[in-house]
């Protein structure tokens, strides 16, 4: 009698049940890590959304928002360079600009994103306004130039206001979150990845000046850079 090889179909369904009973006792609590990490109160954005609205922008429009000067969310024309806005939610399409503690969010933009045709030459061969700074449990792990970044103000909210204009903690902030507050023009922008930084709690959302420009050429926008000035 010729032995059998491989599963029955019962056998198969069996382990594939088994194997998603696993998989949900171990996805469960990472979810609930995450969702705390990048949860909301009811109508609150998280960092995907941004994201992904601020890539469909660059993909639509060529270009990036420049920041609001309120609350509101509607982009202000000239309201670019260094100086720390409000994230322009409603012209990105969000239907809030407020994070998981219900402050609003900060927005910062290179303004050579902000008008088409987009400067790219300074973009993607020099280094863009924007400069950030991530730091972890062991001190600052990483240091980018980046097009855009936008700032979520932490659990101490210091640096920003709610979403009916109430501002928050800057009798408590340290130094860092005071120079990357709303309104102020930062030569640094600070984020931590790691809770067991203690000076702060702001995290930073940036986008990379190369992954615009993919979205930018995606949405049939050239991206061109000028050649180099030739000597006399």
């Amino acid at each position: 009698m010729q032995k059998q090889q491989g599963f029955t179909l019962v056998e198969l369904a069996v382990s594939l049940v088994v194997i998603g009973l696993v998989l949900g006792m171990v996805s469960l609590p990472l979810m609930r890590q995450l969702n705390d990490r990048l949860g909301r109160v009811p109508g609150g954005q998280d960092a995907q959304d941004i994201q992904a609205a601020l890539a469909m922008y660059m993909q639509t429009m060529g270009r990036l928002p420049c920041g609001s000067a309120d609350a509101g969310g509607v982009e202000n024309a000239g309201l670019s360079g260094r100086k720390v806005q409000f994230l322009p939610w409603k012209t990105l399409g969000l239907p809030a600009g407020y994070d998981k503690y219900g402050s609003m969010f900060g927005y910062v933009v290179d303004p050579g994103i902000c008008s088409v045709p987009v400067q790219w030459s300074s973009l993607l061969d020099q280094s863009p306004v924007v400069n950030v700074e991530f730091w972890g449990a062991a001190g600052k792990i990483a240091g980018n130039a980046v097009p855009v970044a936008v700032i979520s103000y932490g659990k101490n909210r210091a640096g920003t206001v709610d979403r009916n204009g109430l501002r928050f903690g800057d009798a408590t902030a340290s130094a860092r979150e005071k120079g990357q507050a709303i309104g102020q023009s930062p030569a640094i922008l600070y984020g931590r990845v790691s809770e067991a930084v203690q000076e702060f709690d702001d995290e930073v959302l940036v986008l990379p000046a190369l992954l615009l420009a993919n979205r930018a050429s995606l949405g049939g926008y050239p991206v061109v850079r000028q050649p180099a000035a030739s000597g006399s």
